[in-house]
């Protein structure tokens, strides 16, 4: 596996219309799993408002997003190394310091944020 799954992380998978996705944890468990978030267009029917990004938080974001906690997962290292060896996800460039604590802190505060998942995030 020659890719390097780590905190701060973008991906955008290869399928037309899906979200970025943000690796938010350090790799934990038996089976290296991460968690993840992806941002989404904020309009009259987000929920998630804990975590906005504006254009020049990430060189990807072309308007005022929604980070979408309510959306968070867990994905396998080994998944997401395969899937950029294969085309499906391209690796971006990675969330800034400042902006990946931003994505933390909202998701401990976000509401929609799984809060038995809030431990796998690193203190910030």
């Amino acid at each position: 596996m020659g890719v390097q799954v780590r905190r701060g992380m973008v991906l955008r998978p290869r399928a037309v219309g899906a979200h970025v996705h943000m690796v938010v944890s350090e790799p934990f468990g038996p089976t290296e799993q991460v968690v993840i978030v992806n941002w989404t267009t904020l309009d009259e029917q987000c929920v998630d408002d804990a975590c906005l990004l504006q254009p020049g938080d990430h060189p990807a974001l072309r308007h005022t997003s929604s980070v979408a906690y309510s959306m968070a997962q867990l994905w396998r290292i080994a998944r997401i190394a395969f899937a950029i060896d294969n085309g499906l996800l391209v690796e971006l460039e990675p969330l800034s310091p400042s902006v990946l604590k931003r994505i933390i802190t909202g998701a401990s505060a976000s509401p929609e944020f799984p809060k038995h998942w809030t431990r796998l995030l690193p203190p910030v």
